[in-house]
């Protein structure tokens, strides 16, 4: 089967230090990047880049959140005013706005809001501008660009700053003597390359398809889906489905327990978050490329067999769901030209997932064989396998036919890149 080039795309982000006062970490600030070498934000569009970062939160790490440590993404007027924000938990999250943006009638209630939901809120660009005392007083935390501007205007912004009560971040700190300068005047958190260079990361994910995608966002803009509904959506997006796992198991969460099903994790987050989740990840992939429909076709065919065929051989609910995860990710690795053991690993599965999707043997790789070998024709092979798991052909074949039939109907209003 041929590579799709359009099934995955490469998020780039910069990870840039914050240290207090005694020098310890703080935290990080999130900021957009277009690629590997970029050096600033280049992008014509705040509001996708807002999306882009918030969609690729999980790029995290559980060492990059220990201890307390806060992550600071910076949000355009419309992606809080839209609830963007909300699709990540309260608890390490600094909310960034630009001080200018005081002038959206909009972004007070917006802001309001998220402060009463326990969401800290930071002014990014802080110059005392007139106007912005509302926004200042729901913050708790005010950022300061001390390169470009004199000595007596870093002190007249800063004083004016402390005055508030707030906490005073230095940014673009470049060399001692503004540090001193800060530190002396009451800053006590310092960002800047006389502390640290970003560190740029990458990760690579799966694009949307946008006719689907634009099918499932207008079903939520309604409000009228039921959770059973929007679970079965998810579900049958390997997409959604691998990038909702992927974020409720990484450390931004804290989860103590591995989620195993997209059932489960939707029950977990709720109507609202997960309402707020998929809004920020299919606004965010508008901006890239279609699937690959072949690859997806077979994800979901492969995932929709081996839950029916598990259900028909008396599994429980629970099995049956776990045996839908694997054949929904058991082509991962195609979709994202990505080895599948860079891609289980940060997903966190169930142990016995995770060593069938690696290609050792277990029961649940002799079902992913099975699977494979009804879909390449393997005819011989599949009457081993059928043998050797004393499976019944009748049940294995008309499952392999729903199964091909409920997909054919799922996506059959899905059209292909060329149009037809």
């Amino acid at each position: 089967m041929q590579q799709d080039t359009h099934t995955y795309h490469d998020v780039y982000l910069a990870k840039q230090p914050v240290f207090d006062d005694a020098g310890s970490l703080w935290g990080f600030e999130l900021l957009y990047r277009g690629d590997l070498n970029a050096t600033s934000a280049q992008f014509t569009d705040s509001d996708l880049a807002s999306l882009a970062v918030t969609a690729a939160a999980g790029l995290c790490t559980e060492a990059d959140l220990k201890g307390g440590l806060h992550i600071a993404l910076t949000f355009s007027s419309k992606s809080i005013i839209s609830g963007v924000p909300e699709a990540l938990p309260p608890e390490n999250l600094i909310v960034e706005v630009q001080e200018a943006q005081a002038l959206d009638p909009e972004l007070k209630p917006a802001l309001t809001r998220l402060a009463e939901k326990g969401y800290r809120i930071a002014v990014a660009d802080y110059q005392a501008r007139t106007g912005a005392e509302w926004l200042v007083s729901l913050c708790g935390y005010l950022l300061i660009d001390v390169i470009g501007f004199e000595p007596r205007e870093i002190i007249h912004i800063v004083t004016t700053g402390k005055s508030f009560g707030k906490t005073l971040m230095a940014k673009k700190v470049e060399d001692v003597t503004t540090q001193q300068l800060a530190a002396s005047l009451g800053c006590t958190l310092f960002q800047g390359y006389f502390f640290k260079h970003p560190e740029i990361v990458s990760h690579r994910t799966l694009s949307s398809h946008e006719a689907g995608r634009l099918r499932l966002l207008k079903i939520i803009q309604r409000g009228d889906l039921e959770l059973e509904e929007l679970t079965e959506a998810i579900r049958s997006d390997v997409g959604l489905s691998y990038r909702l796992i992927n974020y409720l198991n990484s450390p931004f969460f804290g989860i103590r327990h591995t989620i195993r099903s997209v059932e489960q994790a939707v029950t977990l987050l709720g109507w609202r978050q997960i309402v707020d989740w998929l809004r920020v990840i299919i606004l965010a992939d508008f901006a890239v490329g279609d699937t690959g429909r072949e690859l997806a076709f077979a994800s979901v065919q492969r995932a929709r067999f081996l839950e029916l065929a598990a259900h028909a051989l008396g599994a429980d609910e629970e099995a049956a769901k776990t045996r839908f995860l694997l054949g929904l990710f058991s082509l991962l690795d195609v979709m994202l030209a990505t080895p599948m053991d860079e891609l289980v690993d940060p997903m966190n599965l169930d142990t016995e997932i995770a060593v069938a999707l690696l290609g050792q043997n277990n029961e649940f790789a002799r079902w992913l064989g099975l699977a494979i070998s009804f879909e390449k024709g393997d005819w011989k092979g599949l009457d081993s396998a059928v043998k050797s798991m004393d499976l019944d052909p009748a049940v294995i074949a008309r499952s392999y036919a729903e199964a091909l039939d409920w997909t054919s109907m799922l996506m059959m209003e899905m059209p292909s890149n060329d149009g037809r």
